[in-house]
């Protein structure tokens, strides 16, 4: 069994270009790094040391919640997309963002600010995605490829795709004890298009370029790059093939 201890990890975030003060959204497969010292708290402890007291970091804790017709448990709504964002929670000073369907948690000392939900819309403009954006956080990959990259749907959102529209979902929150109804738009696929989602063409462009760091650790590469050169290239491929992020399916 491959093992990756403290001082590989710190290895991992050296190679990869993680710096005191960077604000990280992480999307991860943990059994990409074998056995880990301190397991996936391990990992998060690490990370923390990385980016210091200024960093702040952020790991998807999407439930869908209002889009499978169910209540979000703000407190015990676990994470459908990884176990890192769960394991954080325990950590002090963790926010957690009220998006019923693509919630999100913080760490660090912009945490409550970052997750602040300013917005009913999940993408776009004035939500919590587009301050990670404005920050240029560092996307962060441990494990896997820029096909989980949840930034595209930010970006085809700001880009207006023709595949893809609001789509609003209503339901019910709970949090401290209160039972409140809510709402979440989303930018949903449009099932009157015949697509499928084909992130990989644009994802071999992003980690061919030159601001994309990659790292070997366990079983699997792993990658980090600015989210801002990010959607300044995907904004530059998508304008000139306004499909190139999907892929047509041919009429029955």
């Amino acid at each position: 069994m491959v093992k990756t201890s403290t001082n590989d990890l710190y290895k991992l975030w050296m190679g990869l270009g993680i710096c005191k003060g960077d604000g990280i959204l992480c999307h991860s497969f943990l059994p990409s790094l074998g056995l880990i010292e301190g397991g996936g708290s391990g990992v998060i402890q690490s990370l923390i040391r990385a980016v210091g007291d200024s960093g702040n970091i952020i790991f998807p804790s999407f439930t869908y919640s209002y889009c499978k017709n169910r209540v979000f448990d703000w407190h015990h709504s676990r994470s459908a997309v990884g176990v890192l964002a769960d394991l954080a929670r325990d950590f002090p000073g963790c926010e957690r963002s009220l998006d019923p369907n693509f919630s999100m948690v913080c760490l660090g000392p912009e945490a409550r600010s970052l997750m602040t939900r300013n917005s009913k819309h999940s993408f776009g403009e004035k939500s919590i995605y587009h301050k990670i954006y404005l920050k240029n956080f560092k996307m962060l990959f441990l494990g896997v490829d820029f096909t989980a990259l949840s930034l595209f749907m930010h970006l085809e959102k700001l880009i207006n795709v023709g595949y893809r529209y609001d789509k609003t979902f209503t339901g019910e929150t709970l949090k401290d004890q209160k039972r409140f109804a809510d709402e979440a738009v989303h930018f949903a696929r449009n099932l009157d298009i015949k697509f499928s989602t084909d992130r990989k063409p644009m994802g071999e462009i992003l980690a061919s370029h030159s601001e994309c760091r990659k790292a070997f650790c366990g079983f699997k590469p792993h990658w980090c790059m600015p989210a801002m050169t990010i959607g300044d290239l995907v904004f530059d491929k998508v304008r000139s093939e306004p499909y190139f992020l999907i892929r047509m399916k041919a009429p029955l």
